[in-house]
């Protein structure tokens, strides 16, 4: 049951995700990897809400799995916003070792890259 909910919200985000792609770049003609960007941190956002309000409601809730896995594609930056306002998921100490080495993860990714583009010229 688990894993259908799980592949369920996966694909439904990432479908999600890839029509605001599509969206940005043929109507807006941005490029890419800001559409890119912007779709993942648009569709975290809206998971974090849907499981704050199931959590009130006792609905079918947004696996843990899901939020961490969408933070590590790259929406990191609205899972914290998320977090902070709408006071979600910021105190559970589980979650947050999880989503605390998906930042660090990020920042080293981050820092090679800059790195290499810096070691290159």
């Amino acid at each position: 049951m688990i894993k259908a909910i799980s592949v369920y919200f996966f694909l439904s985000a990432f479908v999600l995700s890839c029509l605001w792609i599509l969206l940005l770049t043929v109507k807006l003609k941005l490029n890419f990897f800001i559409a890119y960007v912007i779709s993942i941190n648009l569709t975290l956002f809206l998971l974090y809400l849907y499981d704050k309000i199931s959590a009130k409601l006792s609905g079918l809730r947004v696996p843990e799995a899901i939020l961490h896995l969408f933070a590590l594609l790259g929406g990191s930056f609205m899972a914290i916003l998320a977090q902070r306002l709408l006071s979600h998921k910021k105190s559970k100490k589980s979650f947050q070792g999880v989503f605390k080495k998906i930042l660090i993860f990020q920042a080293l990714i981050i820092f090679a890259i800059i790195g290499f583009i810096l070691y290159s010229a």
